[in-house]
Formats: structure tokens, C-alpha cells, sequence
């Protein structure tokens, strides 16, 4: 009896019986039993299987990639040529990026087999962008990102919920919230790249005040408040330059002066007071006979509410209210 192609309905027991009819009384008469079970004689590989990494895994159990219920008897064949595969581990650490195949043989009785596949593809890893920036941004200012060209998509991340998927993004009007650090890595073939990041200060801008006025009989201006980390720059009429805080007017000129005002972060203000005069004493004496000296009376420092003037006789020969600089 033969077979061409078992199949399940072929599954049962077979009885065959031996006789000899030659001869009437021979002992030859039995019966022999043969059970077929196509179902546990059937081989099975399993299912096809694929899977794509970000560069090398290392050492891969393909048996971890196929699908399905499968035989563990079989056998594991490249059909790439990568050169790594031992039995039923591939060493993926030093492949190329690209797809590899691989067939699994699991073979039955009478001449039956089964088959399946596992592909696997190695894609390259990303190149690392390497992020810098416009290490210090003023408040109001514009903080400029950067990261160095490679070929994939760009992803930023930073303070105050910052995404962006430009390669050099921009912030506008910067506040503190935006001081920190960002992030970038690039994404192609489903595959991320390591991540670079660069820190990034937000300075703010120098609040202050002016007030001047006579101090020790100097006029003397002072900025509030007074910071040690701030860089204090005056200027003022004639060319007049000066740096600190308080700063004394010592021979200087009335007019306006300007105080610019640097933080350690290299941010900066100004604010302007004018100086209506910087004599912080009272002459005992007033010649004004045009020979340069003593010939004005200015008191246009001293916020004089009412001046009167007498001569050695205890006479009165000059009066003002708010007197500034009027008796020459």
C-alpha cells in the first residue's frame, strides 16, 4: 500500500493480515497492527518572522523571531552572507546596515519538511548633531540655536516646553523661563541618534535709579541699587567719562549724564539725569567784575528757596526767592 501524500484524514490504525492459503494447515495466520498519526509526524518551522534594529544587537536568538508554534530540531541557514550565524545564533555586532535572511528547516517522516524565514534589517544609527548656541541671551533679546548638518530629521527640546524640529531654531523676546538647557538628536529610518545639548543663561536687564545731589560738600551721583556684579560707565558734558557707584563730580561740568549699566552677563541699560550744577559749597565772597573770578554767584545746586544778600553795613542789596544762578 502506498501513499503518494499523507494528509490528516489519513490518520488511524491499519490492520494487515498474514495467511498462508497454500496450505490448509500452516501456522502462518496473524495480524499485524500500524498506526499512522499525520498530525505528530507533520514538521513545523513555525512562522516567517521580521524585524529592523537601530545598528548592531550584538548576539540574536532567531528563534526569538519567528512566530508561531515551531519545532526546536531543525535547522538554521543564512541566506545573506554576513559569515556570523552559529546554529540558531546570528552575532550581529559588526554587520553591515542592510537586510539579511535566514531559513529554518525542520524536517518530518517520509520525506516531509517544513520552512520559514526570518529577515532582519540593520539600519544605521544617525549621526550625533553637536548643538551649540549664543551662549548668553539678554531678557527681550533673541536666543539662536545651533546644530551641525547631518542628513535625517531634527528634534529640539528645552525650558518651558520648547520643541522645535528646525535645524537652528530661534527664540524670540527671551525671558528667564527660557534659560537652561537644549536638547537635539536627529530621527531617520525610525532610528535616533545619540543627543547633544548646550546650556543656555538669560540675563536680565539692569533696573536702577539716579539721584544726585551734595554730599561732603561734593555732588555726587548714585545709582540704586548698588550691585557688585554690575559694571557702573558714566558720561556726561565736555567728554566727561567716569566708572563706579557713587561717582563724584570733582570740576565737573552741569548737563546731562548718562549711566550705562552691565550685568555679568554682558547686558546692559542706561538712564539719564541732568546735573543743573555741581557746586556743593557757598562762596563768602562775589566780585562780578568780569576778571573770572568769583564774578557769578550759582547756586543752582542747592534747591535755595530764598536768597538774601547784605553788605558789610548790615544793609540788604539783593533778594530772590528760588534762586538758581541770576546775580552776576
Amino acid at each position: 500500500m502506498d501513499f503518494a501524500s499523507l494528509t490528516q484524514q489519513d490518520s488511524g490504525t491499519y490492520h494487515l493480515r498474514v495467511q498462508y492459503t497454500g496450505n490448509p494447515d500452516s501456522c502462518i495466520d496473524f495480524t499485524l497492527d500500524y498506526t499512522i498519526d499525520t498530525v505528530a509526524n507533520t514538521p513545523s518551522a513555525g512562522q516567517d518572522g521580521a524585524v529592523s534594529y537601530c545598528g548592531g544587537q550584538g548576539i540574536v536568538d532567531l528563534f526569538t523571531l519567528l512566530h508561531g508554534t515551531f519545532d526546536t530540531g531543525g535547522t538554521w541557514q543564512e541566506v545573506t552572507n554576513s559569515g556570523t550565524l552559529s546554529a540558531n545564533l546570528w552575532d550581529s555586532a559588526t554587520v553591515a546596515a542592510g537586510a539579511y535572511r535566514f531559513k529554518y528547516r525542520v524536517d518530518g517522516s517520509c520525506n516531509a519538511f517544513d520552512e520559514s524565514f526570518v529577515d532582519v534589517v540593520i539600519n544605521l544609527q544617525p549621526a550625533t548633531p553637536i548643538a551649540s548656541a549664543n551662549p548668553a541671551a539678554c531678557e527681550n533679546a533673541t536666543i539662536e540655536l545651533f546644530a551641525t548638518a547631518v542628513s535625517g530629521t531634527y528634534a529640539w527640546s528645552g525650558p518651558n516646553g520648547f520643541t522645535s524640529a528646525a535645524q537652528n531654531p530661534v527664540i524670540a523676546s527671551a525671558t528667564a523661563a527660557n534659560q537652561g538647557t537644549y536638547s537635539v538628536n536627529i530621527t531617520e529610518n525610525g532610528c535616533s541618534s545619540q543627543t547633544s545639548s548646550v546650556e543656555v543663561a538669560v540675563g536680565i536687564v539692569p533696573v536702577f535709579t539716579i539721584t544726585g545731589g551734595c554730599t561732603n560738600s561734593n555732588y555726587t551721583l548714585t545709582a540704586a541699587p548698588n550691585n557688585g556684579q554690575w559694571q557702573y560707565r558714566w558720561d556726561g558734558p565736555d567728554n566727561f567719562r567716569g566708572d563706579g557707584n557713587p561717582l563724584v563730580l570733582s570740576n565737573a561740568g552741569s548737563g546731562n549724564y548718562t549711566l550705562t549699566v552691565t550685568d555679568a552677563l554682558g547686558c546692559s541699560a542706561s538712564r539719564s539725569i541732568n546735573v543743573p550744577n555741581t557746586i556743593c559749597s557757598i562762596a563768602n565772597i562775589i566780585t562780578p567784575n568780569n576778571d573770572q573770578t568769583n564774578d557769578a554767584f550759582d547756586l543752582s545746586g542747592l534747591d535755595v528757596l530764598r536768597l538774601e544778600i547784605y553788605n558789610r553795613w548790615g544793609k540788604r542789596v539783593y533778594e530772590k526767592d528760588n534762586y538758581r544762578d541770576e546775580w552776576h
